[in-house]
């Protein structure tokens, strides 16, 4: 079978893929590795292209190993939306240098250097992780996706396949999430505005802020929960409130991720 070679140039100078794996991003690649399906439509039908990022070195243009021939707008098409779902060109040096005056996180600046958050390819799959993420802890939200993945063909679903085969939910232990993830599926299904998130069954406040954090790439959205709460009195003796005026509105986002993530969440592998 042919295959295609892409390239994500104009990396930022930081930009490490492999730095981003080993802290086990929350989107993009389900099974924590480089390598993502995504549906196309052609001209005969429907297929599922396997795509593959590697990097050589932090800074350095990342490689998107297509294991089928692309023309060149699925090319450029995928080229520009991996390299907004990594992150790969974003310049982060004004929120790096809140965090060198900061504390608690000027103690992690050199991990954190090389970070991104990792959106989703599409917005409904994004908003599907995020339903799946509703009440459970970071690993049985990753196996809720990594059976949604696999029971449909090795690529999250479109809006259509799930309400063509709605049982197939059934099977990956989603619970109440399944009737979420359907009733996103119907509102996508109508011409869906990604604006309105909240007239989506089972997204609140906190869901819509971390659907605009990390889908939206939105760094200015604050999601108020126990562990931020936690970590802003035992480490900054303030509230949540106080942390988000602390970070400023522009970056207290991406700020809260890195707080959660060295602070208390995952070290790397």
């Amino acid at each position: 079978m042919a295959s295609t070679t892409l390239r994500i140039s104009r990396v930022a100078p930081d930009f490490d893929l492999e730095k981003n794996l080993c802290f086990r991003p929350f989107l993009l690649f389900p099974h924590d590795v480089p390598k993502i399906g995504v549906r196309f439509m052609t001209m005969n039908a429907r297929m599922i292209v396997t795509l593959e990022l590697t990097q050589k070195a932090a800074g350095k243009p990342v490689t998107i190993s297509a294991n089928r021939e692309l023309g060149p707008a699925a090319r450029a098409m995928i080229s520009s939306r991996l390299a907004y779902c990594t992150g790969a060109r974003e310049d982060l040096s004004e929120a790096h240098s809140l965090c060198r005056k900061d504390p608690v996180l000027s103690k992690y600046i050199h991990d954190i250097q090389g970070l991104r958050l990792f959106s989703a390819f599409n917005d409904f799959e994004g908003l599907l992780c995020i339903l799946c993420s509703h009440m459970v802890s970071f690993n049985q939200y990753k196996k809720m996706i990594q059976r949604v993945y696999d029971a449909y063909g090795g690529a999250f679903p479109e809006p259509s396949d799930v309400l063509m085969n709605p049982n197939a939910l059934d099977e990956c232990g989603l619970g109440y999430r399944g009737d979420y993830v359907i009733n996103a599926a119907k509102k996508f299904e109508k011409g869906f505005v990604i604006n309105d998130v909240r007239e989506v069954h089972g997204v609140g406040e906190y869901s819509e802020n971390i659907f605009r954090l990390f889908q939206m790439r939105d760094y200015a959205s604050f999601y108020e929960d126990s562990l931020t709460a936690r970590i802003a009195k035992d480490y900054y003796g303030t509230d949540a409130a106080g942390l988000k005026q602390l970070w400023g509105r522009k970056w207290c986002g991406l700020l809260e991720v890195f707080a959660q993530k060295f602070i208390n969440d995952q070290k790397p592998a």
